[in-house]
């Protein structure tokens, strides 16, 4: 038997029922469950034998669960296409993601031109670029990841971010832990903010004296500085107006504007020169390196919150946790594959008047306990 004919019978074994787009030792492709597209695959051809085995039959499971939700089962008013991905390791010795996702189009896929929304997905070992919504990037080019603002536990789950149902919100992650232990670990205040030093500042001296001397300019200064320029294009401009009358009334309006303008800056000179003054003409990592020395020890060891990159007290709505990766978590103990996490997706609007209720259905049957089982727990 061929290696592609063993992975089928994998998958056949593993899922039951379910069809899926391989080949079976006929040579012919299963035919499809109604409703269903054969498989598509996002993967390469580097991954040994035993890896894809432990992959496929994870994922196999992962999406028999779909199948057992009636209005998956046979869908209605829509088709479904299941999508795997997966690819070597990188190391043997980190865990590497791998997922199963659920497209949906409507009414057809052939009417939709191929089109689709994301119905589901079940991420296997995410990263945690996965569980956060942007990061931060520290000098030694390590990363500072700002978490998903977390909800209420459920489910059993480890982690629980965002919500099901609600409109014009990013859905619900529901995040499982072998052990529950947790995939990253806390970000003090005080490194954050040294992280915002460097990002301001970077390597480069020059760039610092070129934000102090800005920093040290008033408005007026900055207006003036910019005036051979803008005369530059100015005259760029006009040269391309082929009517003399229309570019002399336009060459008016421009030089009254820039005389307004100017006027009207240098007038409030003295107000803008002195709030320079009451600022201290810093640089914003100077004034990032005063809030640090203000701070007590205590409170540049506490873990760091922040709203939109900004430092907020623990426990304010929506503050998203300040983490890096968990080394320890993300070691491999036996195989790059192993599950040590699985993070599942459920958008909050999927084709929300053919499917709503099918959705809804998802949500309240699907078998969180049997997915949380593939977990590998061994010590």
């Amino acid at each position: 038997m061929t290696g592609y004919n063993l992975r089928a019978l994998l998958i056949a074994i593993s899922i039951l029922a379910l069809p899926v787009d391989a080949q079976s030792g006929s040579g012919k492709k299963a035919p499809p469950r109604a409703g269903w597209h054969p498989h598509e695959f996002f993967t390469d051809d580097r991954i040994a034998a035993a890896d894809r085995a432990i992959i496929e039959k994870n994922l196999a499971a992962a999406e028999a669960l779909v199948v057992r939700i009636p209005g998956y089962a046979t869908p209605r008013g829509f088709e479904v296409t299941p999508w795997w991905a997966f690819h070597s390791a990188k190391s043997r010795g980190h865990l590497r993601d791998y997922r199963m996702q659920i497209k949906a189009h409507v009414p057809t896929k052939k009417a939709a031109g191929g089109g689709w929304s994301p119905a589901l997905q079940v991420l296997f070992n995410p990263d945690v670029r996965q569980l956060s919504v942007g990061d931060a990037k520290e000098e030694d080019g390590q990363s500072i990841y700002f978490e998903r603002p977390r909800s209420a536990l459920a489910h059993g789950a480890t982690a629980v971010y965002g919500t099901f149902g609600e409109t014009n919100a990013p859905g619900l992650h529901v995040l499982f832990t072998s052990h529950d232990q947790s995939p990253t670990l806390p970000v003090s205040r005080e490194r954050y903010l040294r992280a915002m030093i460097f990002e301001f500042e970077g390597k480069d001296p020059e760039e610092l004296k070129r934000q102090k001397a800005a920093a040290a300019r008033t408005p007026y200064e900055e207006w003036m500085l910019g005036a051979a320029q803008r005369n530059k294009e100015r005259e760029e401009t006009l040269a391309q107006i082929g009517d003399k009358v229309q570019a002399a009334k336009m060459r008016a309006q421009i030089e009254k504007m820039e005389r307004d303008v100017t006027e009207g800056l240098k007038k409030r000179e003295a107000v803008d020169r002195q709030s320079l003054g009451t600022v201290g003409n810093s640089s914003t990592g100077d004034q990032i390196r005063a809030q640090i020395a203000a701070m007590t020890p205590e409170e540049r060891a506490s873990q760091g919150w922040v709203i939109a990159r900004q430092l907020v007290p623990a426990g304010t709505p929506d503050a998203q946790a300040l983490v890096k990766e968990n080394p320890a978590f993300y070691r491999a103990r036996r195989s790059p594959f192993e599950a040590r996490a699985i993070l599942v997706y459920m958008p909050s609007e999927v084709y929300k008047k053919v499917m709503g209720a099918t959705q809804l259905q998802l949500y309240r049957e699907f078998d969180w306990a049997s997915l949380e089982r593939l977990l590998d727990e061994r010590p």
